[in-house]
């Protein structure tokens, strides 16, 4: 399953890599993505891999600065900090 949503992957390459909800097929809350990038774990608690893992910074850069900039929004401000 290291093919499936290859975080790692894609920043160790540069390629921006934004994360998002599937809503409305997974729930709207990032909490649960950001935790699926940094564990690679399913709410379930079935484990995809551990080659893919991103840290908790990245996971939150993914769903910020990285989703704001495939709608072309890094311009505008605001992060968490």
């Amino acid at each position: 399953m290291n093919r499936a949503y290859p975080m790692r992957t894609f920043l160790d390459r540069g390629i921006t890599a934004p994360s998002n909800s599937d809503l409305p097929v997974t729930t709207a809350n990032p909490c649960f993505g950001t935790y699926a990038c940094v564990t690679r774990t399913s709410v379930s608690g079935w484990v995809a891999d551990t080659v893919q893992n991103i840290t908790v910074a990245e996971a939150l850069d993914a769903y910020t600065a990285e989703a704001a900039k495939t709608s072309f929004g890094e311009d505008r401000p605001g992060h968490i900090a």
